[in-house]
């Protein structure tokens, strides 16, 4: 359970990492260096600010 429990914090912060650099860099420059799949940062990108 703790295994998962850290995946889950890691995966949390990348996120909120690529929610940042989505404001100076493009997609795949934050794939690159976030670990997170095309995918997600384009799902991150299209969430409205809040």
């Amino acid at each position: 359970m703790k295994n998962q429990e850290k995946e889950l914090a890691v995966k949390q912060k990348a996120f909120a990492i690529a929610k940042n650099l989505l404001n100076v860099l493009t997609i795949h420059e934050v794939t690159k260096r976030t670990g997170l799949t095309a995918a997600e940062v384009a799902d991150i990108s299209r969430r409205p600010v809040m």
